[in-house]
Formats: structure tokens, C-alpha cells, sequence
């Protein structure tokens, strides 16, 4: 069964977010043969959060693990906001297709996915009309470069190729209100934080479009094991399921247009060729029609 750690402090967060990176890595989360890191901030709403807890657990890997090489991806920053670190331009790096059962074209994957390291992705969760709730798995996808595709088909198809080796999210207990206190979740799988999350925030996590997709492809984990202390119940993330719905209904629909269209210049394109097909497959066909033309 997969894991959910937790964390929360109602005051200062330092304390309660070192314990949490003290958790990980006694579970051996942390404790990689890899010793390079890349830590991968999510650009949400809610980035600020994100990004204290990415410098905290840089801190605590630069002291307890002083042989680790940290790097960061944040697509929200400039270079000389993570000195000396180094910062990886997701979007300037070469990219290779690689087959996409669910996406037309294919995925494209950064070269840097070749390589050796070890993932974290850190995302401040936020509510989304078109996934309810956005965190772990809607942040993987702003990994990949996809032309055409629906959201839930790159989120699957994100999670099979671009894993996060863990994954933390973090907000406050009240969404936008850092008086009601601070939070943490990390997992090795995220899927199972994505569902711990749902739940946290009140709904079942099949609800959720995502993970209800993701379970048509793979055996999931919807129900946890919880780690430590978490909030009774996260307020504000969720957003209205009757909105959701539209958002939906008016994708699908986008996406079955987009597909109607590609096929049909794709057709038009084919028939074109025939012409050319003919004369090459069938040479005395192809004179006996120009004869009778």
C-alpha cells in the first residue's frame, strides 16, 4: 500500500516541515544512490508556498547530504533567484517524440529525462474547474510538450513517462489564508496523494475526472496509509463539481471537433495522392485512364 506522509504547524513552519524531510528520509525517500537531485516547482496559483518549501528542503539537503548535486526547475523564476544552485530551462532543452498510446503525435519529452537523477516535484495544490482540484498529477503534465490531446490523456500519459520519484504538496488549511496554518503531504506515488488529497479536501477521489481516467488504464491506490498528523479537513480547494461538469462536456467536445478536423485534412490530403498512387502501383491502369479522361 502506498504512503502518505503529513505534515502541519499552526504558528512557525520551520520546525514541522524539518520534521517532515526527517520522516523521508527514514523511510528512505531521500536516501537515493543518486546523488543528483532536481527539484521541480509547480507554477500555480500558489507558488509562493512552493517555493519556501523547495528552499527548506534544499537547506536540509545541502546539510544533513552535503554530497548532493541540487538542481531546480521553475519555470516562475529567474536564474539568479536560486544562486548558486543551477536552474534547467525545461523549455529551451531539445525535446525527443516518444508514442503515446493516448496522444495523437506522440509526447515530447525533454532530453533531460535521459539522464540520471532523482525527481521531487513541490506543488502548491489549488482548485481547478477542469479537475476540481489541481496538485501532484497536473503538475507532472506541465512537464511534457503535447499538440494535441486531452487534459486527463496528458496527466496519464505524464505520469507514465515524466514520474516524480516523490512528490510533496503543500498549502493552508484554509485555501489563501495563511493564518489558518500551514500543511504538507509527500508520497512516492501520486496518484495515492492526489487521492489523499481529495479526501482531505472533502470529495471521493473517483470523483475526480483524473484519477477516475487514470484508473480505466492502471490499477490504483485510492486509499492510502497515512503517516502522521494531517488537517481534519482542507477548505477551499475543491472547485464546484456542477462547474466542473461544463468545463468537461465543453472539452470533450472541443477535442472531438479537434480530432473530426485533423481527420479530414488528413482524408483530403490521401485522396490527393491517389492520382500519384495509381500511376506508380498500376502503370496500364493508369494509361487506360488517361485515354478515357
Amino acid at each position: 500500500m502506498a504512503k502518505v506522509v503529513w505534515g502541519s504547524a499552526d504558528g512557525s513552519s520551520d520546525q514541522a516541515v524539518a520534521l517532515l524531510w526527517q520522516q523521508l528520509q527514514q523511510l528512505g525517500w531521500l536516501s537515493t544512490s543518486e546523488r543528483r537531485f532536481v527539484l521541480h516547482i509547480a507554477p500555480t496559483p500558489g507558488r509562493s508556498i512552493a517555493v519556501e518549501t523547495a528552499r527548506s528542503l534544499t537547506q536540509w539537503l545541502q546539510r544533513c547530504m552535503p554530497e548532493r548535486c541540487i538542481e531546480i526547475i521553475d519555470a516562475g523564476a529567474q536564474a539568479a533567484q536560486w544562486e548558486p544552485l543551477r536552474v534547467i530551462d525545461i523549455a529551451q532543452q531539445p525535446r525527443f517524440c516518444v508514442d503515446a498510446a493516448c496522444l495523437r503525435g506522440g509526447a515530447q519529452v525533454p532530453e533531460l529525462w535521459l539522464e540520471s537523477f532523482t525527481l521531487i516535484t513541490i506543488v502548491a495544490i489549488a482548485p481547478d474547474t477542469r479537475l476540481r482540484i489541481s496538485a501532484a498529477l497536473a503538475a507532472q503534465a506541465g512537464l511534457l510538450d503535447v499538440g494535441e490531446g486531452r487534459d486527463v490523456d496528458v496527466i496519464y500519459e505524464a505520469h507514465r513517462l515524466v514520474p516524480a520519484d516523490v512528490a510533496i504538496a503543500c498549502g493552508t488549511v484554509i485555501c489563501g489564508d495563511p493564518a489558518s496554518g500551514h500543511w504538507w503531504a509527500a508520497s512516492q506515488d501520486t496518484v495515492s496523494l492526489d487521492a489523499a488529497l481529495a479526501s482531505a479536501a472533502g470529495e471521493q477521489p473517483a470523483a475526480l475526472p483524473h484519477l477516475r481516467h487514470l484508473a480505466k488504464h492502471e490499477l490504483t491506490t485510492l486509499v492510502p496509509e497515512h503517516i502522521g498528523d494531517h488537517p481534519a479537513r482542507l477548505q477551499g480547494y475543491l472547485a464546484p463539481g456542477w462547474l466542473t461538469q461544463l468545463r468537461r462536456v465543453a472539452i470533450g467536445a472541443s477535442y472531438i471537433a479537434r480530432m473530426l478536423t485533423d481527420d479530414i485534412t488528413r482524408a483530403a490530403h490521401n485522396l490527393n495522392r491517389a492520382p500519384d498512387f495509381i500511376r506508380r502501383r498500376f502503370p496500364r491502369l493508369a494509361s487506360v485512364w488517361r485515354l478515357t479522361a
